[in-house]
């Protein structure tokens, strides 16, 4: 319940969910966040090495098909189709070949999206090396098994070649960029302009609890301060404006999601998911001394001055 009321706290009307390996935990966040009325994808998380404790990698993952299958079944299109599912293979260095190809066909057949990790830091890709000595790169691993569709969810995708940037964007995959998370555990700096200039859609995600953060406003930020780092050492990189980033923390992630049609933007015969900002809380002193300023500037000010105690109301299809 706290969870789901902080992200409503902050203005947040739309989550992609990664939950834990077990069906029954799974199964209560859908039920909350369907009482709290959000918009939320979910998805129980697969592994069959290094899960379920001592159970070997053939019964853990007959378990995860068969949890993932009846959560899949139960909530995807759930709540007039606010809840959906996310097929979840966490990522490669805990799922085998066959967990992967088992979990593409399940989404394929319910059509459900899918979500996993990509490239979030450079141990990880040499591991990945390690246990897939036949595959091109880690790209590559997830486009051999099916994992990469147009409904999939590529979480961090830091540390990518130009090949595997070039395989994204012809499979439709997205990209969530998760700035706050990177810097939290050292992971590296994300190249976000060589994914959009490739034509991948991005999007903004926290990573909680991977990263500190909920709020998305700070995320905003840190996206922004990601590529300011990256330009000390290259100063070709192009800077991450504060409209840039709200544009990937909304219009962006629901582009990312496929549905820019119903939600991202306050468009006429758009779904109404909208949060109310007072920013009197945002500016200092409380506004009292803040002259005329334009959208940029007041845009800027709630991106480095975000923080949930300045929204006043959150809403989802135009109700609570």
């Amino acid at each position: 319940e706290a969870f789901f009321d902080d992200l409503a706290r902050g203005g947040t009307t739309t989550a992609v969910l990664n939950a834990a390996i077990w069906e029954d935990s799974t199964d209560l966040a859908f039920q909350i966040a369907q009482e709290r009325g959000l918009r939320a994808i979910i998805g129980k998380v697969m592994m069959d090495v290094g899960s379920y404790g001592q159970s070997q990698p053939p019964e853990a993952r007959r378990r995860s098909i068969e949890e993932t299958r009846r959560l899949a079944e139960k909530w995807h299109g759930a709540n007039d189709g606010l809840l959906e599912f996310a097929v979840s293979p966490r990522f490669a260095v805990s799922c085998s070949a066959e967990l992967m190809q088992e979990a593409a066909a399940i989404a394929a057949e319910c059509g459900t999206y899918l979500q996993t990790h990509l490239a979030e830091n450079t141990g990880e890709v040499e591991t990945v090396r390690e246990l897939f000595p036949g595959a091109r790169d880690y790209t590559d691993v997830y486009a051999a098994n099916n994992i990469l569709t147009p409904k999939t969810l590529l979480a961090h995708a830091v540390h990518l070649s130009d090949r595997e940037i070039e395989a994204i964007a012809t499979s439709g995959a997205a990209i969530a960029h998760c700035p706050t998370s990177n810097f939290f555990l050292n992971s590296g700096l994300c190249p976000v302009n060589r994914h959009r200039e490739a034509g991948i859609r991005i999007g903004l995600g926290s990573d909680v609890a991977g990263g500190p953060e909920l709020n998305m406003w700070q995320v905003m930020r840190s996206a922004i301060e990601a590529q300011q780092a990256r330009a000390f050492a290259d100063p070709e990189v192009p800077a991450l404006s504060p409209t840039n980033a709200f544009h990937m923390a909304t219009a962006g992630g629901a582009a990312a999601l496929g549905k820019e049609a119903a939600i991202g933007t306050l468009a006429p015969n758009k779904e109404a998911d909208l949060a109310v900002i007072d920013l009197n809380r945002v500016f200092p002193l409380d506004g009292r001394f803040t002259g005329a300023l334009d959208p940029e500037q007041i845009l800027s000010a709630r991106v480095y001055r975000g923080h949930p105690s300045a929204t006043v109301k959150t809403r989802v299809r135009g109700t609570v």
